[in-house]
C-alpha cells in the first residue's frame, strides 16, 4: 500500500480545518442543539463525517454530519 505524500497529509489537514469551521458555524434549526460531537472520520478525504448527539424535543439524537470537498479541496456540500 503506497504511503501518503506530505502534500496529501496537509491536504487532508488542511480539510480538517474547513470541516471543523463548517461544523462549529452549522445551524441546525432553532430547536436543535448540540449537545456533544466526535472526532472526524476521515476514511474519504472527500467526505468526513463526524457523529454529533443533539437534543430536540426534550430527548437526545445521534445523527452524522458530513462535510463533502471536491477534487480542488472546496467545500462542495454540508449536511446532516
Amino acid at each position: 500500500m503506497p504511503q501518503p505524500s506530505k502534500i496529501d497529509v496537509d491536504s487532508v489537514n488542511a480539510n480538517e480545518d474547513l470541516a471543523n469551521k463548517c461544523f462549529s458555524s452549522y445551524v441546525f434549526s432553532d430547536s436543535i442543539s448540540t449537545v456533544d460531537s466526535q472526532g472526524w472520520d476521515r476514511g474519504d478525504p472527500l467526505d468526513f463525517v463526524k457523529v454529533a448527539h443533539v437534543r430536540f424535543d426534550d430527548s437526545c439524537h445521534r445523527l452524522s454530519f458530513h462535510v463533502r470537498f471536491d477534487a480542488q479541496g472546496y467545500v462542495e456540500d454540508v449536511y446532516a
